[in-house]
């Protein structure tokens, strides 16, 4: 990934720090690179390089990693106007599906445009007000964490839908029992059979052969779903990884909720349900109360349209297909709640387009 800022400050009262540069005017600007490599579901590796210019020592004052502030031993009121450059080696660490850890190495160094101005980096604090720092470059490690709760791992985004469809009562049972389940893990694992086991009407295609309840070998039956929402196009190729979970790119994420106003494509211009079959396979379960990877509730446009259970790209058994029973093809709801036929013939690129709300791509609808 690569990423450029550029900044202008007019009236800063500077003088030029490079040719062709207007007088009185400060410029900064940066390049930075990211390389990302996924090793495993729970590690990540990264590396990140960052040229960072500053041409008249207008943003960059004090020295660094030393905690100076204006008024403290140490603090350089000239400013550092050069080059500042960045390498830094890190892991992201995900032991549960809700907590990270990033350790990291990281070297900083600096070229001035005088070499008579004090340094950026080292001397610490108590050296001499004005004095700045002694060196060029510093090294440095670390490690942080992050805790994302999420609202109950498996909880299915037609579980909001319901009240919208005429099924109130079913909505707050779900919630009451999912208020008394701890840990939210158990969610909805532990959530009673009288309402998990229960299938809306409009849950139901017409014209669907899918039984109304499948038993999972989890000790209860649980109300089948002929709809699923896209949750991106990044499927089993991908594993179970943090892409295909809340970094995936769908409008709907496993164990994390988006707006409308995520939809930078359009709304007419991405899939938001798509329709799926043999609901009661192992490994392609439907069930419309939960949401996991690959199967029940979110499925992706990875592997092309009416691709056949078992088939395709899988990640064990599932391969997250969206499958109907139309001929030649099958139906998909878009952002804005229109549905219309596409036919599985469709490009690959372009169905995986679809499946995406950010892309950036200019989409030709199909």
């Amino acid at each position: 990934m690569f990423q450029n800022d550029n900044a202008w400050q007019f009236n800063a009262n500077v003088t030029p720090g490079n040719t062709g540069q207007q007088p009185g005017t400060a410029q900064w600007y940066s390049f930075v690179n990211y390389l990302f490599w996924e090793f495993t579901p729970e590690w990540q590796g990264a590396v990140r390089l960052e040229y960072f210019r500053d041409n008249n020592g207008y943003i960059v004052s004090a020295p660094l990693r030393n905690e100076s502030q204006l008024g403290n031993p140490g603090y350089w009121t000239g400013g550092f106007a050069g080059n500042f450059w960045e390498l830094t080696f890190g892991l992201n660490w995900y032991p549960t599906d809700n907590l990270m850890f990033r350790p990291e190495l990281r070297y900083d160094w600096f070229t001035p445009n005088n070499d008579a101005v004090p340094l950026p980096y080292g001397k610490p604090l108590g050296q001499g007000i004005g004095t700045g720092g002694d060196q060029y470059g510093q090294f440095f490690a670390g490690c942080d964490g992050a805790c994302t709760p999420r609202n109950g791992p498996g909880t299915s985004g037609f579980v909001a839908v319901l009240p919208f469809i005429e099924e109130q009562a079913l909505f707050d049972g779900y919630q009451s029992a999912a208020e008394a389940i701890t840990p939210l893990n158990r969610i909805p694992l532990d959530i009673p059979e009288a309402i998990v086991g229960a299938r809306p009407k409009v849950f139901a295609c017409p014209s669907s052969t899918n039984p109304e309840r499948i038993d999972t070998g989890t000790g209860k039956n649980w109300g089948t779903n002929c709809y699923a929402l896209v949750a991106g196009h990044h499927g089993p190729t991908f594993g179970i990884s943090s892409r295909v979970k809340w970094l995936n790119s769908g409008m709907f994420l496993y164990r994390d909720a988006l707006g409308s106003e995520a939809a930078y494509d359009g709304l007419t211009k991405v899939f938001v349900v798509g329709e799926t079959t043999d609901v009661d396979q192992p490994g392609h379960y439907n069930r419309w109360a939960n949401a996991g990877r690959h199967v029940d509730s979110l499925r992706t446009t990875d592997n092309p349209l009416n691709t056949p259970y078992n088939t395709g790209v899988k990640y064990t058994t599932s391969n997250g297909a969206f499958q109907s029973l139309h001929t030649g093809g099958g139906m998909f709801a878009r952002g804005d709640g229109s549905v219309s036929f596409v036919d599985e013939s469709i490009n690959l690129a372009v169905y995986r387009l679809m499946g995406q709300r950010d892309s950036g791509e200019p989409k030709q609808m199909p």
